[in-house]
């Protein structure tokens, strides 16, 4: 098994470029593993720079990979060309579970989804399948990622959410979060049931 750090930006105090750029090679100088440099700006506040990625994988050889929690397809796009230009061993890998097949297409290595725990199978054969070549059953598999991603338009965290759809689908698994993220309301509970009971595997 192998182990690896996975770094945010600092939240609340939002450093400038130079700061964030100290913040990541620190870390990278004082772990001996890989690391990847997660970008999440929806709950950090900061949006790291891609030059600032093509910085850090000049500089840091195990800095490498970069998970993206971002709907801007523009910034992915931006980001595979740049860094793998440099690093062709620099991993890239999605955090949006709708984007999964588009990051694939763009040269993105793969994605790193919240709903990969309650549907592995799904993303696990949709990425063997645009690998293998096979672009219909990707493309048959994507559709289905697309409805079951229709849970991020109601539930409140995805902690919570993830939970509760687990519950929902039967695994031992209590719908509950710690404090202040608690559990799904009812109503919520109600809409996530109707999209997995439609979901035809």
């Amino acid at each position: 098994m192998k182990f690896y750090v996975v770094a945010l930006s600092p939240f609340y105090f939002k450093p400038f470029r130079d700061r964030l750029y100290r913040h990541f090679s620190l870390i990278a100088e004082k772990v001996d593993l890989p690391a990847i440099v997660y970008n999440t700006p929806s709950l950090t506040g900061i949006n790291i720079p891609v030059d600032l990625y093509v910085e850090l994988a000049k500089e840091h050889s195990n800095v490498v990979g970069a998970k993206i929690t971002f709907d801007n397809f523009s910034y992915l796009r931006r980001l595979v060309f740049e860094v793998k230009s440099i690093r062709k061993d620099f991993s890239i890998f999605t955090g949006c579970d709708d984007m999964v097949l588009p990051a694939l297409i763009l040269g993105c290595d793969g994605v790193i989804p919240a709903l990969g725990n309650v549907y592995p199978k799904i993303f696990v054969n949709l990425y063997n399948s645009w690998i293998s070549g096979d672009i219909d059953n990707a493309l048959k598999l994507y559709s289905i990622v697309l409805k079951i991603s229709r849970i991020y338009d109601y539930i409140s965290s995805i902690p919570t959410g993830i939970k509760m759809c687990l519950h929902i689908l039967g695994a031992p698994v209590k719908p509950i979060s710690r404090e202040p993220l608690g559990v799904e309301s009812e109503d919520v509970k109600k809409r996530l049931t109707e999209i997995l009971s439609s979901i035809q595997l």
